[in-house]
């Protein structure tokens, strides 16, 4: 019986982690582009977890500027001072 206990009480201890660190895992450029068309259903899983990490994360918070202006994920990527 106290096997029993120990499982269950790890497993949910396991899965108490797992979804913090969802939270600090920074979301995949469909993930980004999705949730900034309105394709991510408020309230769902997925867009919790965004909402929370861009709370967080200044780099996905650049990420998402980067696409309200329309430009690609992978531009910050370019040097502007080099031509």
């Amino acid at each position: 019986m106290f096997t029993i206990f120990i499982l269950i009480a790890a497993y949910i201890v396991y899965r108490a982690v797992r979804q913090i660190l969802r939270v600090y895992e920074c979301p995949s450029d469909e993930i980004l582009t999705a949730f900034w068309r309105g394709k991510l259903r408020a309230g769902s899983e997925p867009h919790r977890q965004l909402i929370t990490h861009l709370g967080t994360c200044e780099h996905c918070q650049e990420r998402l500027h980067l696409l309200r202006k329309g430009l690609p994920l992978e531009d910050h990527l370019i040097d502007e001072g080099q031509d």
